[in-house]
């Protein structure tokens, strides 16, 4: 992936911040610190591609 990516677990602060209530919950940021997708399953495949269509421009 040319993004970073990680997993938060324990830090309660941010997972209350995103609202996380399960896993996996894939949250893509975009640079100004915005949530853009909020997807509280996998993002993968076709739906990330989209996804990332969507704000890769």
């Amino acid at each position: 992936m040319p993004w970073k990516s990680g997993v938060i677990v324990g830090n309660k602060k941010i997972l209350e911040d995103f609202e996380v209530k399960g896993y996996p919950t894939t949250i893509l940021v975009g640079a100004d610190g915005k949530v853009l997708v909020k997807e509280v399953k996998e993002l993968r495949g076709k739906k990330l591609d989209e996804a990332l269509a969507k704000f890769l421009k």
